[in-house]
């Protein structure tokens, strides 16, 4: 094809790029989407959700239901610890190499934290040792107080 036909050729194809690109449009510009509704159960996978309140795989989640009296003890090494909860006390007997907190107002007693992701805002880690490094010191309110 001759470079002075190339161009007639692309705006002849414009017109069907529109047309192709006219059915991508937003449920909301085409009408209520169908599909299961809230009230129907999920389709399960089979997999069980993993479990909380004790480390698996290397990894420990801490929900509020894992707590008494407002309080949980980390008694085991554990790769990650994920405190996902508000106002406990997390007491963390063994070394972690991650403390994740997604929730605010925690105390948090450590022996060992190699690192540290907050995401939640007022809480507060005492530790031995030099101070865990901050994932993401930017957004870390944490305050951090070495015993």
């Amino acid at each position: 094809m001759s470079s002075t036909h190339r161009p007639l050729a692309l705006l002849a194809a414009v017109p069907a790029l529109l047309l192709a690109l006219a059915g991508c449009t937003s449920p909301s510009e085409t009408g209520p989407v169908t599909g299961p509704s809230p009230t129907e159960p999920a389709v399960s996978t089979g997999e069980e959700a993993p479990p909380t309140g004790v480390c698996d795989a290397g990894q420990l989640t801490i929900v509020p239901s894992d707590l008494v009296d407002g309080r949980f003890t980390v008694d085991e090494a554990c790769d990650v610890v994920a405190v996902v909860t508000d106002g406990a006390q997390i007491d963390v007997e063994a070394d972690v190499e991650t403390l994740t907190i997604e929730g605010s107002s925690n105390e948090i007693v450590a022996e060992h934290v190699q690192r540290t992701f907050v995401t939640g805002q007022g809480n507060r880690i005492e530790h031995t040792g030099d101070a865990p490094e901050k994932v993401d010191a930017e957004h870390d309110d944490t305050e951090y107080v070495q015993r």
